[in-house]
């Protein structure tokens, strides 16, 4: 277990091993929870909260690059580029 404190907001973070499999409130309301790739350790695949599940998507070297809702609608990209 891990805790985090962010603008007075506790947030409590339960692992399987490796892997962050639940997150709960400070009042032990869970807020997220999260299903792993089985066989490569720390590869994320959903995140399923109060409003929906959402989908990781992965860069070329195997980085978590962006978020996806059940219809695959892009709601979070990451992009990087270098010169």
């Amino acid at each position: 277990m891990w805790r985090s404190q962010v603008n007075n907001k506790t947030q409590y973070y339960f692992y399987d091993n490796l892997d962050r499999i639940y997150t709960f409130d400070s009042n032990g309301n869970p807020v997220a929870r999260f299903v792993h790739n089985p066989v490569i350790i720390d590869e994320p695949i959903s995140m399923q909260t109060s409003t929906g599940t959402y989908y990781h998507l992965f860069g070329g070297l195997g980085s978590v690059t962006g978020l996806t809702v059940g219809a695959m609608e892009k709601i979070f990209i990451e992009m990087f580029f270098s010169v």
